[in-house]
Parts: structure tokens; C-alpha cells; sequence
């Protein structure tokens, strides 16, 4: 079993899935691929009206799990949350809470796509001490070039801030050398697919999973699973 940490599955709300049925579809791939647990988290920009966002995503969600109970198609367990994109203002925002995965204190913050600034850290650690949530910085592998630039995220890991890595990424060579690395300091707390469709950015992280089985052992799947599970129950890590 895994647990889909970061996905764009609710339909008609960003660049995720287009309409309801590719959703279902993308739901009932993850179950056959032994998907325990998807966590839904359409994008979201800092600057946005996040009451309006809200509302947005229970409309879709609804939609959603109507379609589902309708079609009767197996499906995951499913929770709501939001990838906020971070700027240098959104500590200051009011509500920055309401978009946390639900049920948790964990919010999973996209870096904007700029080189490694320093201003990074100073915005997340006044996110983490003005409105009390955990950070979980999304798809970390893609800011990284090297193994070397693991050490960019030590005042994050200072600061308590958890790791989403794309399972995919091991598929290439940059990805593989990032992810080994980080596995090796403990860092990853959770996997995530990104999907936002059925083709070159599907729900389907069996090749990959496999992948990562080779190299670190069949354990290893399950090993992040229990992270995960713990991170999403208690909000802390053992």
C-alpha cells in the first residue's frame, strides 16, 4: 500500500483532471495500483481569495464523490488539501490554515519555479511560527540539481519542515541521484504521483515503485507508508 500525498484529481478547478470521468478514472487506477490513501490538492496561488478557493474545491469535490457513488468504482480513501504556491507575503495572509491537508496542521507548499533564494527559509519559518502548521515542501526533488544541494534544506529540516518527493523522478537519472540522497539523510516523508491526467502525468507509480523497490528493497514502499501514516495522524514523525 501507499499514500498519495500531492495529486490533481478534483475536476475543473486547475490544470489537473478536465472533467469528472478522467477523475474517476484517475481514482480507480490508483486503487488498482494499491493506492490506500490519494490526498487531493489542487493548486492554489498565495495571493488568491482562499474563502473562494475553498468553495471552489467543495463544489468539485462534491461532484466528485456523486459521480463515484453513482458509478460504484473502487476508489482510494479520500482527503482534501491544497499545494499553495509560496511568495514572500503569505505568512502575512489571514486563514493560511484553512488550506492544510483536513484533519492535520500539515500544509504542502510548492517553492516558485526561481533559482534557491534565501528569502525561502525566512518566509517559511514566520509561515510555521505566525499561523502553526507543518509545512511539507512538494515534489523537494525538483529544486535540487545535485546531492550536494541537499544541504540548501537544512534550516528548512532545523526549522521542522517535512519532504514530498514525486515517485516518478527516480525514473531519471538527475531524479535517482536526488532521491537516493535523500533517502539516505532520512528525508522523505511522503510520495506523490502530481498526476493531472491519464497519460504522461498519470496516477500510475507501479514502474516507479518498482524501481525504488530495486534499489532500497521491497520494504521500502511500506517504510514510507508508516511515515506517512504517522505524519498524517499525528502530525509529528517518530
Amino acid at each position: 500500500m501507499y499514500i498519495d500525498f500531492h495529486t490533481h484529481i478534483i475536476p475543473e478547478i486547475d490544470d489537473g483532471a478536465k472533467d469528472v470521468g478522467m477523475a474517476t478514472a484517475m481514482l480507480e487506477i490508483a486503487y488498482e495500483n494499491n493506492a490506500d490513501t490519494v490526498i487531493l490538492t489542487p493548486h492554489v496561488n498565495s495571493g488568491a481569495d482562499f474563502e473562494h478557493f475553498l468553495q471552489t474545491r467543495k463544489k468539485k469535490f462534491n461532484l466528485l464523490t456523486k459521480e463515484l457513488k453513482t458509478s460504484r468504482v473502487a476508489h482510494p480513501n479520500l482527503m482534501l488539501g491544497a499545494e499553495v504556491l509560496l511568495d514572500g507575503a503569505l505568512s502575512e495572509r489571514e486563514n493560511v490554515r484553512s488550506l492544510c491537508i483536513e484533519g492535520t496542521e500539515l500544509l504542502l507548499l510548492e517553492l516558485p519555479y526561481t533559482p534557491w533564494n534565501s528569502w525561502y527559509n525566512h518566509e517559511i519559518y514566520n509561515i510555521i511560527s505566525k499561523h502553526e502548521v507543518i509545512p511539507v515542501m512538494a515534489h523537494i526533488d525538483r529544486y535540487l540539481r545535485s546531492p550536494k544541494d541537499i544541504r540548501k534544506l537544512d534550516a528548512l529540516v532545523s526549522f521542522g519542515v517535512k519532504f514530498q518527493v514525486n515517485a516518478s523522478s527516480f525514473l531519471s537519472f538527475s531524479g535517482r541521484r536526488i532521491i537516493r540522497e535523500l533517502a539516505a539523510e532520512g528525508l522523505i516523508y511522503a510520495f506523490g504521483s502530481d498526476c493531472h491526467n491519464l497519460t504522461n502525468r498519470s496516477p500510475d507509480l507501479s514502474k516507479a515503485f518498482r524501481a525504488l523497490g530495486k534499489k532500497f528493497g521491497e520494504d521500502f514502499i511500506d517504510y514510507i507508508y508508516d511515515k506517512t501514516y504517522d505524519m498524517l495522524e499525528n502530525n509529528t514523525i517518530k
